[in-house]
């Protein structure tokens, strides 16, 4: 009996099957790796199984394959082999042990005791650590279709077990994250606290988080973490890539910086990160570096030690590399050197064509063609995922064919929409009373749908009415598919925007696009502004039409498209296929979103989300804001929001926001103040880079009060405030005169209160460093209109004594080398109504100390404060 031992790779949350050959296993469990029979060979073995080594394994040997290998290797007709399960539930700590034989039951033994004893007798009869006993610690997923074939000695280590020194769950198990999301700002970087706060002139500030906010003028950078990439359970690798690994060892032996030539989606990102987490030192740093510039500049690149960058260089205008950028990129490969640093940037066969002729001594090279099987990907992502039952539905002929020519992100897109049938059909069985084989069964139909597509159908829908088009004539449900007229494919495309809405909404939606892409303002009117109705009695019904284009409407109105993915094909076919309307499509887009404070949710901006990030077309993000005018800014916030937490639009979209940020236009600086208040959430330091640039370049009094009204935010929550009040600090402790970002900051940090006490008074402040603070503020006091009620509120907030006493103080000292009598008279008359509970105020001491020997200035204030 061959006996396979199934590793515990993964933590599943859902119910799912190991195996999609054999028989759910459990409701919590699941696994994505195997270990081939440790005694015989294997049988049935079909020929040419790519990825799998062409040794046979001698007896006693064991041979570690992937899941999709063993898959491969030992198919359905294995007949008897026992199978053993080692997974971990949701909720249980320990790994439990199953064993299932092909056509039987599972045993679960997931007592620890009963479990201990049995990898006790499992090691002592192949003179290894089994799985789960106290001498080896969990295993770190390993990546897909990796096989390793090992002899096994006595006392020989199981290949792809962790670090025995690893043992918190935390570490043992990371959630669904795979590699090329970690690159967006926020996934991964938490804002903890720092080393200390605002330092005295003795020390100077260490960020211990690599939150980075841009000080100098260099492409901001964003850490991934080096164990998150190798714990990603999600990763397929192609022994192509390995290839290519070993001619970029060779590479970075003798250079720093290197190129990798390779298409789009073919997942040169991800190969990139993996490969730098596997072969640099540990205690390098792995950064992702964003090209937010017009033309590359050698100048911007990043560089500091022990550090491994990453820079992708794929569009083809603003990432054109030029002679003066590769004679610097030289020069800084040098340093990069002399630091223990890297430097790898991806470049697409486009751009790097444009390079022939040109001197690339010292800058060398590797490409990257082939990406993992379509197949592999989606199987891995959803084991990764937890959802190992869905595996058997992308079994057969017609699913494989359909995707083998599928990129690895169409692969993973289909993974979340296979996924979301899947609930989606649980939710029904459970509302509806469904028995589980008809769910099983609509799954599995729309998988086939998901699979071969609309293109078919959409084809023949979107073709010339008046002439043969060659095309092939689909039947659906409702028949042979016929041409939609004009007036049909615009309703065609308002359902598919809307997704279900009423059905006048969809009407009135389509009206609008019809009057977009004709240019006018209003549809068919007339000199009086009445419109002609007839044309609408002599046509179809709205209702029949709408049907005819494959809809549905309810009772109440509300139309949908019940053929799942349908309306998003539809969107990405008229996307693809009329470019020359693309404008108008985001214009009109624009026009259909609804109105609120939260619009990430609406139809249209998810609509405009989807076909760009789909096409990977950010150009199209410039035209946002052309395209809504002022009067829809909300909508361009909304989506460049979205974009800016998109993997593929991420990098356009904050350039842009940097690039508005830095005009000297109100409304643009308004717009990414908005962006940036909700972007301050999960990408902080991104966020504030703009939002200060807005802060010191604005002179629009509505967008200095939104973002104080922002910085305010910022600081008073719990996990930002030490990092905010070190950034302000460096932004002060830069040349020249104190920017407004800093003052604002200083305003925003005077609001914040810990244990009844002003925060700015906590023992972490220096205090000189907070009479520097306010003494620049007072000198710009003109500019801050929310300045001295700030002021005279935060002296309130102090307890009378020795805190109100210090506040008062450090306002003293701060007026002591700058006391414009305009300030000065503001604050007094703030503090003035500030009273102590022997009677006195902080004005009064405030007049005492700083105008008692002058009694011009004494006569004055002594005025404004008793009027006060």
């Amino acid at each position: 009996m061959n006996e396979f031992e199934l590793q515990p790779v993964i933590d599943t949350h859902t119910t799912g099957a190991v195996d999609p050959e054999m028989p759910a296993i459990a409701d919590e469990f699941g696994a994505a790796a195997v270990m081939a029979p440790s005694t015989g060979h294997p049988t049935d073995q079909p020929a040419g199984s790519a990825g799998v080594d062409d040794h046979v394994p001698e007896d006693g040997e064991a041979r570690h394959l992937s899941y999709a290998d063993a898959l491969r290797e030992y198919p359905r007709e294995r007949g008897t082999s026992q199978l053993t399960v080692y997974a971990r539930g949701t909720d249980a700590e320990v790994l439990g042990a199953a064993t299932e034989t092909v056509g039987g039951g599972a045993d679960f033994r997931s007592d620890p005791n009963t479990r201990k004893a049995e990898t006790a007798e499992q090691a002592d009869s192949t003179g290894t650590s089994a799985p789960g006993s106290e001498e080896v610690a969990d295993p770190v997923p390993p990546r897909a279709q990796d096989v390793q074939v090992t002899g096994r000695a006595e006392g020989a280590e199981i290949v792809g077990l962790a670090d025995p020194g690893v043992s918190s769950r935390s570490e043992r198990y990371a959630p669904y994250l795979p590699i090329a999301a970690m690159t967006v700002p926020g996934r991964i970087e938490r804002i903890d606290t720092v080393a200390n706060m605002i330092v005295g002139p003795t020390g100077s500030i260490v960020i211990e988080q690599n939150t980075q906010v841009r000080t100098a003028d260099l492409l901001e950078t964003y850490l991934v973490p080096r164990d998150d990439i190798l714990r990603d359970a999600s990763y397929v690798e192609v022994r192509q890539w390995r290839e290519v690994a070993e001619k970029a060892d060779t590479v970075l032996r003798d250079s720093a910086v290197m190129f990798v030539v390779a298409p789009r989606q073919v997942g040169s990102t991800t190969f990139c990160l993996r490969y730098l987490a596997e072969k640099t030192p540990k205690d390098v740093s792995l950064l992702v570096a964003e090209a937010s510039w017009e033309h590359p500049l050698a100048s911007r690149l990043p560089a500091q030690p022990d550090s491994a960058f990453l820079l992708d260089l794929r569009d083809p205008v603003r990432d054109r590399i030029d002679t003066a950028f590769l004679t610097g990129l030289r020069k800084h490969a040098d340093s990069l050197r002399s630091m223990g640093s890297y430097l790898v940037l991806t470049i697409t066969p486009e751009l790097w064509s444009g390079l022939a002729g040109h001197d690339l001594q010292g800058l060398p090279s590797v490409r990257l063609g082939s990406h993992p099987e379509p197949g592999l990907v989606i199987r891995q992502h959803l084991m990764a995922r937890g959802r190992a039952a869905l595996l058997p539905h992308l079994d057969g002929s017609e699913v494989t064919h359909g995707i083998e020519d599928w990129s690895p992100v169409r692969a993973v897109r289909l993974v979340s929409e296979l996924i979301e049938v899947a609930d989606s059909c649980a939710r029904s069985a459970g509302e509806g009373g469904s028995v589980a084989d008809d769910s099983l069964q609509q799954i599995a139909q729309a998988v086939r749908r998901l699979v071969s597509g609309w293109q078919e159908i959409l084809d023949r829908r979107f073709a010339d009415r008046g002439s043969d088009s060659g095309l092939a004539t689909p039947v659906d449900q409702s028949g042979p598919v016929v041409p939609l007229s004009a007036d049909d494919r615009y309703l065609s495309i308002a359902q598919a925007l809307r997704g279900s809405a009423p059905a006048t909404q969809i009407e009135q939606d389509a009206e609008r696009l019809a009057d977009e892409l004709a240019g006018s303002e209003v549809g068919n009117a007339r000199k009086d502004g009445r419109p002609d109705l007839r044309p609408i009695l002599a046509g179809m019904g709205l209702r029949t039409r709408l049907r005819g284009l494959g809809a549905t409407v309810d009772l109440d109105g509300t139309a949908s498209f019940p053929a799942r993915g349908y309306g998003d094909a539809l969107l990405l076919h008229v996307w693809g296929q009329y470019e020359k309307l693309h404008s108008r499509f985001i214009s009109w887009m624009i026009t259909c979103a609804g109105q609120g404070d939260d619009l990430t949710a609406d139809p249209a901006v998810r609509a405009i989300i989807r076909v760009l990030s789909y096409y990977q077309d950010d150009s199209k993000l410039k035209e946002l804001r052309t395209s809504a005018g002022q009067r829809r800014s909300d909508v361009v916030a909304a989506v460049m929001v979205a974009a800016a937490r998109d993997e593929h639009l991420g990098r356009r979209a904050r350039e842009l926001l940097y690039t508005w940020a830095s005009s000297t236009e109100p409304h643009f600086h308004a717009l990414v103040v908005s962006v940036c208040r909700e972007l301050i959430k999960d990408q902080a330091g991104p966020a504030l880079t703009r939002l200060r640039r807005v802060a010191d370049r604005t002179t629009d009094s509505k967008v200095i009060g939104a973002v104080f009204e922002t910085f305010t935010a910022i600081a008073m929550n719990p996990a930002q405030t030490l990092w905010f009040a070190t950034l302000a600090a460096e932004w002060r402790r830069q040349p020249g005169t104190v920017t407004s970002a800093a003052n604002l900051a200083t305003l925003a940090l005077m609001q914040v209160e810990r244990d009844g006490v002003p925060w700015l008074l906590g023992e972490d402040v220096a205090e000189a460093e907070l009479v520097h603070a306010l003494r620049a503020l007072l000198a710009e006091l003109e500019k801050y209109q929310q300045a001295p009620e700030a002021i005279g509120l935060w002296v309130r907030r102090c307890p009378p004594g020795e805190p109100r006493q210090r506040a008062v103080r450090i306002i003293r000292d701060a007026f002591a080398e700058q006391a414009g009598l305009k300030a000065l008279t503001r604050v007094m008359l703030e503090l003035g109504r500030v009273r102590d509970p022997h009677g006195g105020s902080p004005g009064e001491e405030l007049r005492r100390a700083l105008v008692e020997d002058d009694p011009e200035m004494n006569t004055i204030l002594s005025w404004g404060v008793r009027t006060a």
